[in-house]
């Protein structure tokens, strides 16, 4: 089930720098690395992510246009959040893969928003 909602003032302008295109959609990443040492298990890690999310309704937002234009917030019920790991061999390749996922255009469409 999804609830829908008017967009605030604040979501107007972050949809309007998105509708822009190229690497506009990314002026409000918030990105973070961080360097763990010993074992992980990554399905904890993503159990914990994915609780996060659900306990979080803005996390599970996404924003849609209806026929008319009119953008509106779609909160999902539910949303999970996905990802691989990557190996990198060298300081360079690692260095050229964080710069890509800085500038990594943010989907507002699809939930969650992380």
């Amino acid at each position: 089930s999804v609830q829908s909602y008017e967009l605030s003032l604040g979501q107007k302008e972050l949809w309007f720098i998105h509708s822009m295109g190229g690497l506009a959609q990314a002026a409000y990443n918030e990105s973070l690395i961080y360097s763990l040492k010993g074992s992980l298990s990554i399905t904890a890690l993503k159990e914990a992510l994915n609780a996060i999310i659900q306990q979080h309704a803005i996390l599970r937002t996404s924003f849609q246009i209806d026929t008319e234009g009119v953008v509106s917030q779609h909160v999902a019920a539910s949303a999970s959040l996905d990802f691989t790991l990557k190996k990198v061999n060298s300081d360079e390749e690692q260095a050229l893969f964080i710069e890509q996922q800085l500038n990594k255009a943010f989907d507002l469409t699809e939930a969650p928003l992380m």
